[in-house]
């Protein structure tokens, strides 16, 4: 019994002082979002941007390719963990999403987007 009490008053006395001698984590555990819009249009030009942390490949795919990820449409890494491509787009409207590792991802940032048909969503752009 007296060994169990000497353990308890051991481990919180370890953690007192974590507290007081800031042994916390110096870096944050939740990593927040860089500011980044997307997508952005420029008459016929659209820009898409993801922000994806430890990945190897990203394309972008929509109604404008046939939802095939192809070479022509695999996104650059840029600062900050911000992947992006531009591409030259008709006037219209599309759907699109990002392949993330093979992993379909709508684009957080575009407040449009539509039901796929699957029970999934699928963003939105209108090109003028």
């Amino acid at each position: 019994m007296q060994k169990g009490k000497i353990i308890l008053f051991c481990s919180l006395c370890f953690w007192i002082l974590c507290i007081f001698q800031g042994c916390a984590p110096t870096k944050p555990l939740v990593h927040s979002r860089p500011y980044y819009r997307s997508p952005m249009t420029n008459g016929t030009v659209a820009t898409f941007k993801i922000w994806v942390q430890d990945t190897q490949r990203i394309f972008l795919v929509g109604s404008f390719n046939n939802w095939k990820a192809t070479p022509a449409y695999r996104l650059t890494k840029g600062p900050n963990d911000i992947w992006e491509i531009s591409t030259r787009l008709s006037p219209g409207c599309y759907e699109y999403a990002f392949l993330v590792d093979g992993r379909k991802k709508i684009d957080l940032v575009n407040d449009e987007s539509v039901g796929d048909g699957q029970g999934g969503r699928n963003s939105v752009l209108i090109v003028d």
